[in-house]
């Protein structure tokens, strides 16, 4: 409703979804300002949401909490039919819905630019005209055990994400692993990776860009114990902790109003 373009995809306003959003746009606002007029608090789980609930809402004080992620990197790993001993190892990595806006039709583009292999975990209505998209060396998966998500995981060289998201957790479970992430420069990655340390951005999702980060991101070596350290900065206790934290200030709050 407030950010149609980042949302839409390709089709974007002109799309039939888009049409009826515009439509429906004006309706939306005045029932969602109503709404927040009545909480007493809000918690953006992004920089750039903490600033948009500012913006929209006029909202002062507005608290910020990350989502931790949930890896479990001990577990056990499950190989993937179709794709274990015919992928070269290493592979560049997508895990994502397939939807227009995720951009992953970009990421395919880049993959063949890079002379890399790509694997893509996930579903979606786009998956058809993903799979005509990609060539001999795209390959999918999805419905996966998380044994063998792990493995997903595990084996790729790095992770591509480059679509809007108000934070976007793939990046941390990659890092879990020790897994750079190419991710484009905006929304909530610019809060889950540490450039040059934990991944690299990308200003466009253009895919000749994308390409240029998929080799040049390759071609270094990256810290595998510092990119997980970096994860385990937000780990559920950290995040559990946080939470109770502004509960207890809230409730708090209340007491003395």
């Amino acid at each position: 409703m407030y950010l149609p373009d980042d949302y839409l995809g390709d089709g974007g306003r002109t799309s039939i979804v888009g049409r009826a959003l515009t439509s429906l746009t004006p309706f939306l606002k005045r029932w969602d300002q109503k709404a927040a007029r009545r909480h007493r608090a809000y918690v953006g789980n992004s920089t750039v949401v903490r600033e948009r609930i500012a913006r929209v809402y006029g909202k002062r004080d507005v608290g910020l909490i990350f989502p931790p992620h949930s890896v479990d990197t001990s577990g056990e790993l499950e190989e993937i039919p179709g794709v274990t001993g015919v992928i070269e190892p290493d592979y560049l990595l997508v895990v994502s819905r397939l939807m227009p806006y995720k951009n992953v039709d970009k990421v395919i583009k880049a993959a063949q630019l890079a002379d890399r292999d790509l694997l893509i975990i996930g579903h979606g209505p786009e998956r058809d005209n993903l799979r005509a998209l990609g060539g001999p060396r795209t390959f999918f998966a999805q419905d996966l055990s998380e044994a063998q998500l792990r493995w997903g995981y595990a084996n790729s060289g790095t992770l591509a994400t480059v679509s809007h998201e108000d934070f976007g957790i793939t990046p941390l479970e990659a890092a879990a692993w020790g897994k750079p992430t190419i991710a484009l420069r905006a929304g909530g990655f610019l809060d889950s990776i540490n450039e040059g340390v934990t991944g690299t951005y990308v200003d466009s999702t253009d895919p000749s860009a994308i390409a240029a980060a998929i080799t040049e991101t390759y071609a270094r070596d990256w810290g595998e114990d510092v990119i997980k350290a970096h994860a385990e900065t937000f780990s559920e206790e950290r995040f559990a902790d946080q939470i109770g934290a502004a509960l207890g200030q809230l409730a708090q709050e209340r007491q003395l109003s």
